[in-house]
C-alpha cells in the first residue's frame, strides 16, 4: 500500500510458478505507475519455491490461494482485497513502459467509458494485436488475415499510427483498466471461464450494459505473448477451445455451440490430414510442420472423443 487513503489504483498480477516474470512486472509498475496505487499479487497455487521472493516484498500486497483457481477466480477473489478507485488488471508476463495518468484522467472525465486498454508490444518493439471484435461465429471460423484484408481497421487489432483514444469492441486480457465501480456492478468476471475468454464475455457485458471500452495508445506494455501458458501447449489449445465454447454456449445458444464444434471438427480433420501429407512428403524433417500435425492431430482425437476436461489445464 502507497497511501494512507484509498489509492487512485489497483494493479492485480496472477502468478502461477512466474516468479521471475511477475517480479520483472512488479518493478515495471513501480517504476512507471502514478502516486497512490496498490500492486497485488495473487499466487495461484505456484510451487513454494516460486513465490519466496514475492513473499519477501514489502511494497506489494501477496495473496495465495493455495491451489489454482483459474484466471478469471483469482482475478475477482484479489479485487474482492483491492480498494482502487481504478483496477488494472495485467499478465505476470507483461512490463508497463509508459505512465498511465493520461489514462486514468481519460476514464474519470469521460462518463461512457468503463475501461481502456494500452498499445501491447513485443520485446523488438513490434505490435501485437491489442483489441479485436467481438468474439462471433465469423471471427473464430475464417482465417483472420483474410478478415483484416476484407474489413480492415473494422477488424482491427493494432493501434498503429493512431494517437488518440478510439473505440473498441474488445481488449486482450494482458492489459486492462477497468473503473471499479462498473467491476461490481457486472460482478467481476464470470467464474465459468477457468482460462481464456473471461475478458472477451465481460467486454461483452460491458457494451450491453451501455459502456465504452476504448483503446489509449499513448500507454505502452511490452508483453511476451504466450509465456504463461506456453509451456503446456497442447493442453492449452484444449482449454482455449473449451473457453470458446463456454462463450458461445453462454451468448448464442446450444445450436450455435453446437455448429461451432462441427466446423472445428471438420477444420482439424483437413489440417490433420494436410499436415501428415507434409509430413510424408517432407520426411518429417520439418520441426514446425511436426509440431502442426501433433496440435492438429491432439485436438482432433479430443474431439472425437468428447472434449473431455481433463484434456485441458487442470485444476488446483
Amino acid at each position: 500500500m502507497h497511501t494512507d487513503t484509498a489509492p487512485l489504483i489497483t494493479y492485480i498480477v496472477i502468478n502461477h510458478n512466474t516468479e521471475s516474470l511477475t517480479l520483472n512486472c512488479v518493478d515495471s509498475i513501480i517504476k512507471n505507475s502514478v502516486s497512490g496505487y496498490e500492486i497485488i499479487v495473487f499466487d495461484n497455487g505456484s510451487r513454494e519455491d516460486n513465490t519466496r521472493k514475492l513473499k519477501a516484498r514489502k511494497d506489494i500486497v501477496f495473496l495465495s490461494s493455495g491451489r489454482n483457481l483459474g484466471f478469471a477466480r483469482a482475478c475477482n477473489r484479489a479485487f474482492e482485497m483491492s480498494s482502487g478507485e481504478f483496477i488494472c488488471f495485467i499478465n505476470s508476463d507483461a512490463e508497463l513502459k509508459t505512465g498511465v495518468g493520461g489514462l486514468i484522467d481519460f476514464l474519470r472525465m469521460n462518463g461512457k467509458a468503463a475501461a481502456a486498454g494500452a498499445v501491447l508490444l513485443n520485446s523488438d518493439g513490434s505490435e501485437q494485436n491489442s483489441f479485436g471484435k467481438t468474439p462471433c461465429f465469423t471471427t473464430e471460423i475464417f482465417n483472420k488475415s483474410l478478415l483484416k484484408m476484407f474489413l480492415g481497421e473494422s477488424f482491427g487489432g493494432k493501434a498503429g499510427r493512431k494517437t488518440e483514444p478510439f473505440e473498441v469492441e474488445s481488449l486482450v486480457g494482458a492489459f486492462m483498466v477497468v473503473k471499479r465501480a462498473v467491476f461490481e456492478e457486472l460482478r467481476g468476471f464470470d467464474e465459468a471461464y477457468f482460462f481464456f475468454f473471461e475478458e472477451s464475455d465481460f467486454f461483452l457485458r460491458v457494451r450491453r450494459a451501455g459502456y465504452g471500452i476504448f483503446m489509449f495508445p499513448a500507454v505502452k506494455v511490452v508483453h511476451l505473448q504466450g509465456s504463461t501458458a506456453g509451456t503446456r501447449l497442447l493442453r492449452s489449445r484444449a482449454e482455449y477451445y473449451l473457453s470458446r465454447y463456454k462463450y458461445f454456449r453462454k451468448n448464442y445458444g446450444y445450436f450455435g455451440e453446437l455448429a461451432l464444434k462441427i466446423c472445428f471438427s471438420v477444420l482439424l480433420l483437413c489440417r490433420t490430414a494436410v499436415y501428415t501429407v507434409g509430413n510424408i512428403i517432407t520426411g518429417f524433417l520439418i520441426g514446425s510442420l511436426r509440431n502442426k500435425l501433433v496440435l492438429a492431430g491432439y485436438l482432433l482425437v479430443w474431439h472425437l472423443t468428447g472434449l473431455k476436461r481433463n484434456w485441458g489445464l487442470k485444476y488446483g
